[in-house]
């Protein structure tokens, strides 16, 4: 039998949706401008400055720009827990879990409920990614998917999403992937179904045939869990994955509230292959 262990909610419920992914233009132009081509920017800006204002005034961005570096590095290394990057951070340690309906808290007996989780991936394999005709092709294809995820995933059951791209890690195009967590493999088949899905499908198809093999790549996975069979741990972890999910439930007084997933875990601490009882 599955041991039962407190788990209070790291967020209060809210009337509104909480905070959607960033969208797919944001995270693109931070992966594309890779450090040889914000040299290069910065280079011409430059050369433009000497080219038209005295060399006394054409040196100030660069020294304000090296104090500025100077200035922050030191106040990093100083204060480390001051950084920005922990702005999102949740201490200790958390898990994500699925709320029923009619419910604003989580069981005390963890994962009881089936999850689908679906993986997508896609690819432009192209010197300039996204920049390509190719990938604003895709790109606002995949934009449109992404828009009925944040705005219509209760229809379809889904229960949280997040968004990962991998541009930065090579010379050529760039990946982005999908992972998104279903309630039921029903509403992974609506969300299929739907207008957006479909319009994605055929874009592909066409920059497919047009473009010639290998300039997108697309790469599906789903896999269906039983209850009790999958466990989350996170620690001193942002909301991502399951964790940043949302669903809408009912409160105590009949009405809809968004509840987010993440929750603490004050129970004896185990690793993952603890919580699933092995």
């Amino acid at each position: 039998m599955m041991e039962r262990r407190e788990f209070t909610p790291v967020f209060r419920p809210s009337d509104e949706r909480p905070p959607a992914v960033p969208s797919l233009l944001e995270q693109t132009l931070k992966s594309f401008l890779r450090l040889r081509t914000l040299l290069a920017l910065g280079a011409a800006f430059q050369t433009l400055l000497f080219a038209t204002l005295p060399s006394t005034l054409a040196l100030l961005p660069v020294l304000l720009l090296t104090i500025h570096s100077v200035v922050t590095t030191l106040a990093h290394l100083q204060f480390p827990n001051e950084s920005p990057y922990f702005e999102s951070i949740i201490p200790g340690r958390t898990t994500a879990l699925i709320p029923s309906w009619y419910s604003t808290g989580f069981t005390t007996q963890g994962s009881l409920n089936r999850l689908v989780v679906f993986h997508l991936v896609v690819g432009v394999n192209h010197p300039l990614g996204v920049l390509s005709q190719a990938g604003r092709e895709v790109g606002k294809a995949m934009e449109g998917l992404w828009e009925v995820m944040n705005t219509k995933g209760e229809e379809f059951g889904i229960v949280g999403w997040s968004k990962w791209d991998g541009m930065d890690t090579a010379e050529k195009g760039g990946k982005m992937m999908v992972v998104a967590y279903f309630r039921t493999g029903e509403g992974l088949e609506r969300f299929g179904a739907c207008e957006a899905h479909r319009r994605a499908v055929e874009v592909l198809e066409r920059v497919r045939g047009e473009s010639g093999r290998g300039v997108v790549s697309v790469v599906h996975e789903v896999f269906e869990v039983a209850p009790g069979r999958w466990a989350v741990v996170g620690v001193d972890s942002e909301p991502c994955l399951l964790g940043g999910g949302a669903c809408r439930v009912m409160d105590d007084k009949g009405g809809w509230v968004w509840m987010r997933t993440l929750a603490r875990d004050e129970g004896p601490e185990k690793g993952l292959m603890g919580m699933l009882g092995r």
